[in-house]
């Protein structure tokens, strides 16, 4: 019965790594940037479900500017810049994930950005 189980296991890992892409994100406002990688996955043939989970590799900006209202704040936002990582997750696949990713960012870090997304090739 164990052993069947890790079977079954090993094979939605496998299927997971299938339904998900890598994006290497560079930010920059100068002076300040951020790298960060952003993992989709997408567990349906159909799309029905997405879920994005993002991860700060590097960061300068400083964690959160006075600028921005706590009130005003998100919960992205707070959990991007002040935990180095933040995870999303909504029902249908964006069209276009690049440009739903680059709006992410500039919830996070602002406007007037210059944003990179280069996807990373696993195998």
């Amino acid at each position: 019965m164990a052993r069947h189980l890790q079977i079954n296991n090993q094979s939605k890992i496998k299927k997971m790594k299938k339904n998900r892409i890598v994006y290497r994100i560079m930010v920059d406002k100068l002076p300040e940037d951020a790298v960060l990688h952003c993992i989709i996955f997408n567990d349906t043939p159909h799309n029905r479900y997405f879920e994005a989970e993002f991860r700060v590799l590097q960061n300068s900006f400083r964690k959160l500017s006075i600028s921005i209202p706590e009130a005003r704040l998100t919960d992205f936002q707070k959990e991007l810049r002040r935990g180095g990582q933040a995870r999303l997750n909504q029902h249908g696949c964006p069209n276009d994930i690049e440009k739903w990713i680059e709006n992410k960012m500039k919830e996070a870090y602002g406007d007037n950005l210059n944003i990179q997304i280069l996807e990373i090739d696993e195998d």
